[in-house]
């Protein structure tokens, strides 16, 4: 068994598992009667959006194995590199930066996706789920740092600015399209950007037979 980490970036906050198996075998016999070696476990973590994602596949052939956990990685770091809200380069961050100007904007293909589906399940919830809490998200993760309730006022301001309503995406159309109505939006997909990076990470590993 190998278990080696690769290189890791940002801070841990969490867990998350992204787990591909196949069944690992006892060594079996070909049709020309020579034993194929088993498979053998291989694990490997590395922290991407800040968090550490693990991915654990069976394979004969441990080069193999490297060279697709590699490229799982890389895909997810640049996903975090398109949909972070912490990164004010991100095509997220950018994204908002526009918000109330009636600017629409073109987008890419993987936030274009994410952003739909987003849009999928705020109206499937009515509202529950929401990417565009960013204002309320973010203040509130300040009064958690202040250990202070926010002001009404600047709660009130935030609720103003937040609404999966005041988020329009382009039907049909390519490019896809999105204008952010409200001043002051700001777009937050931390309950479903990791989520489509593990979509990312398994594709490619079953695209690369594991």
């Amino acid at each position: 068994m190998s278990a080696r980490p690769l290189p890791t970036v940002g801070s841990v906050a969490g867990w998350c598992l992204l787990a591909a198996t196949l069944l690992a075998g006892v060594g079996c016999r070909s049709r020309t009667g020579i034993n194929t070696p088993p498979e053998v476990r291989h694990t490997y973590e590395s922290v991407h959006m800040a968090i550490p994602f693990r991915i654990v596949v069976y394979a004969r052939d441990e080069a193999r194995a490297d060279r697709a956990a590699r490229r799982a990685f890389d895909r997810i770091e640049e996903l975090n590199g398109l949909l972070s809200d912490y990164d004010p380069e991100s095509e997220l961050s950018r994204l908002s930066r526009t918000a109330g100007t009636g600017e629409r904007v073109p987008l890419g293909a993987d936030l274009a996706r994410v952003l739909a589906r987003g849009q999928e399940v705020a109206r499937a919830s009515g509202g529950a789920f929401d990417v565009t809490a960013g204002p309320v998200i973010q203040l509130w993760r300040r009064a958690r740092r202040q250990r202070q309730l926010p002001e009404p006022e600047r709660l009130s301001a935030a609720l103003d600015a937040t609404g999966w309503r005041h988020l329009r995406l382009s039907a049909g159309r390519r490019p896809a399209t999105a204008l952010l109505s409200r001043p002051g939006m700001r777009l937050d997909l931390g309950g479903i950007a990791k989520g489509h990076a593990l979509d990312e990470a398994a594709r490619i590993l079953r695209r690369e037979g594991l």
